[in-house]
């Protein structure tokens, strides 16, 4: 168990988005800059990996935590070890919104356990959507440099196996 401390705006001002929640925030103040942090509140998180059995299969695993996406991964890295995941759609923003060494590593492993990951809903913004796995690291890796908002950058991986 760790605890997490994450940053909120002041009451009835966020507008339902929490990207600025995400560890980079005091690097990234694009998105919500005019909202004030005010407040501060700690969580305890659980991994994945002790909180579901391994007789648990997991059809589809949706990881949409604002920033934390490499957190849940790595508390999950078991499942995949496993092969408890058939499914996980994960959105995953640029990497300088993460520890952009780990996030690439964690993908590694995550491929070397024989899943692959492609870009999710693309088409409607560019067309056929992308293929990442150990086959293609250097591919992947230049797709995490895109910038969130390049029009050829989609934010959401299906990883399957």
């Amino acid at each position: 168990m760790e605890n997490i401390s994450i940053a909120f705006p002041e009451e009835d001002i966020c507008d339902g988005g929490f990207t600025f929640s995400g560890p980079s925030y005091s690097r990234n103040q694009r998105t919500h800059a005019h909202l004030p942090l005010v407040r501060q509140i700690e969580f305890k998180t659980i991994a994945l990996d002790s909180l579901i059995p391994k007789s648990v299969q997991i059809d589809i695993l949706k990881i949409d935590v604002e920033g934390h996406e490499l957190n849940v991964l790595l508390g999950a890295m078991g499942l995949f070890k496993r092969g408890q995941v058939k499914i996980a759609v994960v959105e995953i923003g640029p990497i300088e919104n993460y520890d952009g060494e780990l996030l690439l590593e964690t993908f590694k492993t995550i491929f070397s356990y024989g899943y692959s990951a492609r870009t999710f809903n693309c088409a409607k913004n560019r067309g056929d959507d992308d293929y990442f796995g150990s086959y293609n690291i250097e591919t992947f890796k230049t797709y995490l440099h895109w910038g969130f908002n390049n029009r050829f950058r989609c934010s959401d991986l299906k990883i399957e196996k």
